[in-house]
């Protein structure tokens, strides 16, 4: 009696061991479209500083942004300063 309820302990906790590993191992998707990416360099200028320094143009950037996002692209980070920069999209 006592050799099967360890039996059954073990082989329980083989069970809850093996739901584990399955709940946090990668999941692919099957069938889902592939991602698209592209990388803009936009740079905007109203001018410049005394000192050389562009002056960034806010409104060039937004009409930029929104003209992507009106395309179907999604922004996934912006890398540069507000004058110069690289933007990364994704669809």
């Amino acid at each position: 009696m006592k050799t099967y309820f360890v039996h059954f302990c073990l082989a329980m906790i083989v069970v809850l061991l093996a739901l584990i590993a399955y709940r946090q191992s990668p999941h692919i998707a099957y069938g889902a479209a592939p991602q698209e990416y592209k990388v803009v360099y936009y740079q905007s200028s109203l001018g410049h500083t005394s000192q050389g320094q562009s002056i960034p143009n806010p409104v060039d950037a937004q009409t930029m942004l929104n003209q992507n996002a009106k395309d179907g692209w999604e922004l996934v980070t912006a890398l540069g300063t507000s004058a110069t920069a690289h933007y990364i999209f994704k669809k």
